[in-house]
């Protein structure tokens, strides 16, 4: 579902919602089976096979309920792999209306979806309408990192560094498998505020970092950007110039393919 780019965003939310009630349906269907299934052979199982049968039965639940997931999951590529901040963000304002047990999720994906195709205003805004009391380090990252992001394309220095730390401050509750991602969104943070300041000398070690982890085109794309930036001031043309056409090329709609696309028009004035 998330790779067909053809689809327009009402065709893959109802694509995303038929998907859900099916795996809904199925997931009723095993219930019912199963408790069929006890019913009948229940008095016949010894021990053995009642934990068995039990053990199948919440395999197969679980199993169905990462289906579910999984689909989500799968409308976070028109994003992180196509590159398409508008029509994601569009898929998450269709999504938001609707009741659903991860809503503020859905509305942080909404905002993420806004601040890429550059409307960094009206990201802000639904930034501000979200409230997950209690949130996992998953949804504390997403929230620090947009609200980050926002705060320094406001030229707001002084509440991007209030995100930066409360972020770190993640790592005291994340477990194991999330230290790093942790880590590595303080990394991107440290970077981001580097170029804002001027630190070239801290950005380039930093930035390097950020682009050997970029796994996503999306990821790649925003780093490369952040990079071409840097090179430019320091007067290093050529290699900016590759970068910002790698931007352009594969950005999208995200808002930095329009920004390196006029770099590029303009960039006889860098060469001068």
């Amino acid at each position: 579902m998330g790779r067909n780019t053809q689809l327009t965003a009402e065709e893959m939310v109802r694509r995303y919602q038929k998907e859900l009630k099916n795996v809904r349906i199925m997931r009723w269907l095993t219930l019912a089976v199963y408790l069929l299934l006890l019913w009948r052979f229940a008095p016949k199982l010894d021990l053995t096979l009642a934990v068995i049968s039990v053990l199948l039965f919440v395999g197969a639940m679980w199993f169905l309920q990462a289906m579910g997931a999984h689909q989500f999951v799968l409308l976070q590529e028109v994003l992180h792999r196509n590159c398409d901040a508008v029509k994601y963000a569009k898929i998450m304002e269709l999504l938001s209306v609707e009741k659903h047990k991860d809503a503020q999720v859905i509305r942080l994906c909404w905002a993420k979806g806004l601040f890429f195709a550059g409307d960094f205003e009206e990201a802000e805004k639904v930034l501000g309408s979200v409230y997950v009391e209690k949130p996992g380090v998953n949804t504390a990252l997403l929230y620090r990192n947009i609200a980050f992001n926002c705060a320094l394309e406001g030229k707001r220095l002084e509440d991007a560094r209030k995100e930066r730390e409360e972020t770190g401050k993640l790592l005291s509750t994340a477990g194991k498998k999330e230290v790093g991602m942790v880590r590595q969104q303080l990394i991107q943070m440290d970077a981001a505020l580097a170029l804002e300041e001027e630190r070239y000398e801290d950005f380039f070690p930093l930035q390097e970092k950020v682009l050997r982890a970029a796994v996503a085109p999306m990821q790649r794309v925003v780093a490369q950007y952040r990079m071409a930036l840097a090179e430019l001031i320091q007067g290093e043309t050529d290699s900016a110039r590759e970068r910002l056409e790698e931007v352009a090329e594969d950005g999208g709609t995200i808002y930095v393919a329009a920004e390196a696309e006029n770099l590029l028009s303009d960039f006889g004035n860098f060469e001068e």
